[in-house]
């Protein structure tokens, strides 16, 4: 997840043009894993920004 967290990622779709094929060759991770990881980077992203957003309010 760190690692796809480093793409500072707007969306799922993004994420996975941006980085699905080069982490199937780097972590030699099946394709299940590889996309949980994907999708909890995303959500702690959301979450990381919606906080953020409640704190400046």
């Amino acid at each position: 997840m760190k690692w796809y967290l480093s793409f500072n990622p707007a969306s799922k779709t993004f994420l996975h043009e941006s980085g699905y094929e080069e982490a199937k060759r780097k972590f030699r991770l099946n394709t299940v894993l590889i996309q949980t990881a994907m999708d909890k980077a995303i959500e702690i992203l959301k979450s990381f920004n919606e906080k953020r957003r409640r704190i400046a309010s």
